[in-house]
């Protein structure tokens, strides 16, 4: 009987030793699919951060270009405007040479008016003396 308890202990002993390393092994098990799962997260968490990065980039771009394109709409219509001025300043001074010149005329036909009539005047006057 002793020899029997012995071996019954033996055996519990084994079992017990084979439910410890199964034990073990699904801990291990466990650990590992908790690493797994915790790189994963990671892993989607890096992604996530990647993917916001790359949407700023986007984003800051765009309000590049659209500062580019107001600026350059500004550039243009301050040129269009410029060119306006530019068209009325010549516009103004083209008239004011015809204006110049009109005066010039009137002052040339006035004077030779006033010299016509001295000269009927004279004429006639030195006709009717000698007369």
């Amino acid at each position: 009987m002793l020899f029997l308890r012995s071996e019954d202990s033996r055996e519990g002993e084994e079992e017990e030793e084979e439910e410890e390393e199964e034990e073990e092994e699904e801990e291990e098990e466990e650990e590992e699919e908790e690493e797994e799962e915790e790189e994963e997260e990671e892993e989607e968490e890096e992604e996530e951060e990647e993917e916001e990065e790359e949407e700023e980039e986007e984003e800051e771009e765009e309000e590049e270009e659209e500062e580019k394109k107001k600026k350059k709409k500004k550039k243009k219509k301050k040129k269009k405007k410029k060119k306006k001025k530019k068209k009325k300043k010549k516009k103004k001074k083209k008239k004011k040479k015809k204006k110049k010149k009109r005066r010039r005329r009137r002052r040339r036909r006035r004077r030779r008016r006033r010299r016509r009539r001295r000269r009927r005047r004279r004429n006639l006057q030195t006709t009717c003396t000698s007369q």
